[in-house]
């Protein structure tokens, strides 16, 4: 699982893309930049059988998305990536 954000501007500012990282397939959109905002996916959309599964995330640095990640899926293995999608963090988005 790949857990990034896309900034969009000053008034709108971030948004949280979860993606599949075997296929690219981005699987969730959150409307900011919170811990909050990522528990809405972790805690309701996905089950527990499904949280189990979760064998790894790769996130930048920023620490909210490691604190959603441990309450709610503690025993995947992090890894931090300031590059998971280098096409939005090009001048211009891509």
């Amino acid at each position: 699982m790949g857990v990034d954000e896309i900034y969009l501007g000053k008034k709108q500012k971030f948004v949280t893309v979860v993606s599949n990282l075997e296929t690219g397939e981005p699987l969730w959109f959150g409307r900011e930049r919170k811990k909050e905002i990522l528990d809405e996916f972790l805690g309701q959309p996905l089950s527990a059988f499904q949280r189990r599964v979760v064998k790894a995330a790769c996130v930048d640095m920023w620490e909210p998305f490691r604190q959603s990640l441990q309450q709610w899926v503690p025993q995947c293995q992090i890894i931090y990536d300031n590059s998971i999608f280098p096409a939005a963090r090009q001048p211009g988005g891509g």
